[in-house]
């Protein structure tokens, strides 16, 4: 992927530290390893995501509100 988003920024004339992104990658894939080995020694400690029927409860409206802000989003041009 750092690749393609290499030639990307060269088709369109945009600089491209590939040291400095290949940097990032291996920072991003070292958290999730991290995380990952953290959740492996006690999977139960770590908090999981919240049910829609929670966030339901204490906004109402927030489904309504996601389908505008898509249904908006995808009339951009």
């Amino acid at each position: 992927m750092v690749r393609v988003y290499e030639d990307d920024a060269a088709i369109n004339g945009l600089s491209f530290d590939r040291h400095a992104e290949m940097r990032a990658v291996q920072s991003f894939l070292r958290g999730l390893e991290i995380a990952g080995q953290n959740f492996m020694q006690e999977p139960i400690s770590h908090a999981s995501l919240t049910e829609w029927s929670s966030v339901i409860s204490v906004l109402p409206t927030i489904l309504d509100e996601l389908h505008d802000v898509v249904e908006n989003d995808n009339k951009k041009p």
